[in-house]
């Protein structure tokens, strides 16, 4: 059996004795600390990647965004290409068309009281009339005043409409002038 003298003062006791308590509470602190400075790396970790996905997330989305915008534009770009060349389409009809109520209300002014139509179609360009004249001269007179008018050509009635002197049945046919049918 060893047997062991402790020759040392009690104060250098006592010293050794806190040397060896604060190793070990320094000890346990390192053992307690270790664990949580892992633990607090690994939040750091987790938060920094984290991160990243959202950030990558946010780009991605905004990308998407962009490109629904991109698509919406071209989409509208297109509405309004097609909507600009109905409305060019329209304009052109519009110019091009014909406007007939200038002309009859034309013919209704210089129809003489004797003169009726039973009959009015067009082709083109053209008048043809059919219609009924109590006297041979109204019909003359009708003839004429289409003749001088600005808006009427190459007026064609038949010899045959002027063999009867009253209750005369005739036909007439006449070219209208483009520019009384047209409003610019």
């Amino acid at each position: 059996m060893k047997i062991y003298l402790n020759l040392l003062p009690d104060e250098k006791k006592r010293a050794i004795k806190r040397k060896k308590r604060i190793r070990s509470i320094i000890k346990q602190e390192m053992l307690f600390i270790f664990p949580v400075i892992v633990f607090i790396s690994i939040l750091m970790s987790i938060s920094l990647i984290l991160q990243v996905e959202i950030s990558g997330k946010n780009s991605m989305f905004a990308i998407l965004e962009s490109q629904n915008k991109s698509h919406d534009l071209k989409r509208f770009e297109s509405i309004f290409a097609d909507t600009n060349k109905e409305s060019l389409d329209i304009n052109n009809l519009q110019n091009k068309h014909l406007h007939w109520s200038n002309v009859l209300t034309l013919l209704a002014e210089i129809v003489p009281k004797d003169v009726y139509f039973s009959d009015i179609s067009t082709k083109n360009w053209q008048i043809f009339l059919v219609g009924k004249a109590r006297e041979r001269e109204a019909l003359i007179g009708f003839q004429e005043m289409i003749s001088k008018s600005e808006c009427f050509e190459k007026v064609n009635v038949p010899l045959s409409n002027f063999v009867s002197k009253s209750d005369i049945e005739f036909q007439m046919d006449f070219f209208v002038k483009k520019e009384c049918l047209v409003k610019e």
